[in-house]
């Protein structure tokens, strides 16, 4: 009994520590019309990086095309996450106030979980305040607090910002190639499936080839090659080499792409490779 008694006179004490720690912030600006967070456009920013305190690094890059993922991994990056977390650069700022060296670690600022660079400004992210759940944001040498619908975007794993889409946005399929089967583009731009037993018509082969060129993952991530799987490839107009990947036998709804080590997992995958 003493002993719940205790903990609760704890928990108590650290939540008054939270409540008097929020309402001690130096505001300087808690108005009814709260300025954004950086002069940034989200709409015109063209480079980002994230870089937490796990050695986590995402770098991407605005390009005619859409995103582009630079870091870790160099590979079409997927639009509308990126242009959701870009969004903080407009976040309203409800209250701000000076950065005291001293108090940063209480604001989960020394060391920031998170630091976000957005064309060259920084922002480092902290902890969010216990009264409102509203995040601290330093930028400069000032502290922001905006609303928490950021963070999720930054602490997500690197593989949340590829694109789902198996082939960059300009790719043009020239053949796909299967153990059983392949399927090449003619001269003519009609497609052949070979081997083929009897004739195949037109609109179906040039129906799989668009549902192949349009095919999405559910969910893009990291892993180790299978032990064994079919082999799958793809020629792709003005690249040299095939895009490869493996389909491992244990899950068939999972492609491996062999050079970044990456798994698509599908869920069409078996309408895509079942013989047209």
């Amino acid at each position: 009994m003493h002993r719940r008694l205790l903990i609760n006179l704890v928990l108590g004490a650290a939540i008054l520590l939270l409540a008097a720690l929020a309402l001690y912030e130096p505001r300087i600006e808690d108005s009814a019309t709260p300025r954004p967070l950086t002069s940034l456009d989200p709409g015109q920013i063209q480079h980002v990086r994230i870089i937490d305190n796990r050695g986590k690094e995402v770098e991407l890059s605005r390009r005619a095309t859409g995103w582009m993922m630079l870091a870790p991994y160099r590979i079409a990056a997927d639009g509308p996450r990126v242009q959701a977390l870009l969004r903080i650069a407009a976040a309203p700022v409800h209250t701000r106030f000076p950065a005291q060296p001293e108090r940063l670690e209480a604001f989960g600022l020394a060391p920031a979980a998170v630091g976000l660079q957005l064309d060259g400004h920084s922002l480092l992210i902290g902890s969010t305040d216990p009264l409102r759940f509203r995040r601290y944001i330093m930028t400069g040498d000032t502290i922001n607090l905006i609303d928490d619908g950021f963070y999720h975007h930054m602490a997500a794993p690197a593989e949340d910002f590829i694109s789902r889409n198996l082939f960059p946005p300009d790719a043009h399929i020239e053949s796909v190639r299967l153990p059983e089967y392949r399927i090449d583009r003619q001269p003519d731009g009609s497609w052949r499936v070979s081997p083929a037993d009897q004739p195949v018509a037109q609109d179906r082969l040039a129906q799989r080839m668009a549902a192949w060129t349009d095919a999405q993952a559910v969910v893009v991530r990291a892993a180790p090659g299978p032990e064994s799987g079919r082999p799958l490839e793809f020629v792709l107009r003005g690249r040299n080499q095939p895009l490869r990947f493996l389909i491992p036998e244990e899950s068939p709804n999972l492609l491996w792409r062999s050079d970044l080590q990456l798994t698509y997992r599908l869920a069409n995958a078996a309408e895509l490779l079942a013989r047209p």
